[in-house]
């Protein structure tokens, strides 16, 4: 699908306005999460989790629209209703349980959307990937890079031009992104101290992006703490700069950073706790 020039955006304007609105204090967060100088400071006591997993079920017993959720209880209890599923939740968003709540309720659409009733209420493993899911994670268009960043996050790699072109693209994308954010999240610290989104800012396909971006940063339960985007020339693809700033919630419109390829060097990623040869060779 090409890009619509109509299609709704954030323009750069707008973000200069919101990073110029910020306080001293959020400003000092913003700058401790794109350099990865924070900490997870939360101390997860057996009296804290223990409390929380309680006010969670609480919280959820108050949403409407739970079917899938309903549903997951009464088809895998042990799963659904497990600690270490659960705590997932919790730990993406800080131990809000209100928003933890939310995001459950977004993951159980968002998985019966992808997989289907028959796949959703369960575990996921690879064999719930079809072969041209499989040929979507070979091609590497997403996908978590082996090395962390200084401060223990995550890298999740996104290149558009590596993605597989064929009918459904959209809902195999999806499906593996399940997969592949389910297989990172086995390390307890990507849990805690979340992922870098890295983006090669290429041709932009809106229903594809949408559904990776949405569904990952809705649904799916880790936490995204900043963004960094790659572009070929100075001046490449603002209306798609503009379109994604549109797909992100405003605390991450204001953490990310846009670097230019062949013009960048280590020493200008060191702050940020990365190097280019941790990055794909079309990067690095």
């Amino acid at each position: 699908m090409a890009c619509s020039f109509t299609a709704p955006c954030f323009t750069l304007m707008q973000l200069r306005r919101q990073i110029q609105s910020m306080t001293i204090e959020d400003r000092k967060r913003q700058q401790a999460d794109m350099k990865g100088t924070g900490e997870y400071d939360i101390k997860e006591t057996p009296k804290l989790i223990r409390e929380s997993l309680i006010q969670l079920d609480a919280e959820m017993e108050q949403l409407s629209d739970t079917e899938n959720y309903q549903m997951a209880e009464f088809c895998c209890p042990d799963y659904a209703k497990g600690d270490k599923f659960r705590l997932m939740f919790l730990r993406s968003e800080c131990f809000n349980v209100k928003l933890a709540a939310i995001r459950m309720k977004k993951y159980w659409d968002a998985k019966v959307y992808h997989f289907g009733s028959s796949k959703a209420f369960r575990e996921l493993t690879l064999d719930d990937l079809d072969k041209d899911d499989l040929l979507a994670v070979e091609m590497g268009g997403l996908q978590i890079l082996p090395k962390k960043d200084a401060a223990g996050r995550g890298l999740l790699y996104w290149n558009r031009t590596r993605f597989l072109d064929k009918p459904g693209q959209n809902k195999r994308m999806g499906r593996y992104a399940f997969y592949l954010i389910h297989a990172a999240l086995e390390d307890e610290s990507i849990q805690k101290h979340g992922v870098i989104q890295i983006f090669v800012l290429n041709k932009f396909i809106r229903d594809i992006q949408r559904i990776l971006i949405v569904h990952c940063l809705n649904a799916l339960p880790i936490r995204f703490v900043a963004v960094h985007k790659f572009k070929q020339g100075p001046n490449q693809l603002r209306h798609t700069i503009e379109q994604l700033l549109h797909l992100f919630p405003a605390d991450l419109r204001i953490r990310q950073a846009v670097h230019e390829v062949g013009m960048i060097d280590d020493e200008d990623l060191a702050p940020y706790g990365f190097s280019l040869s941790m990055l794909p060779p079309e990067i690095g």
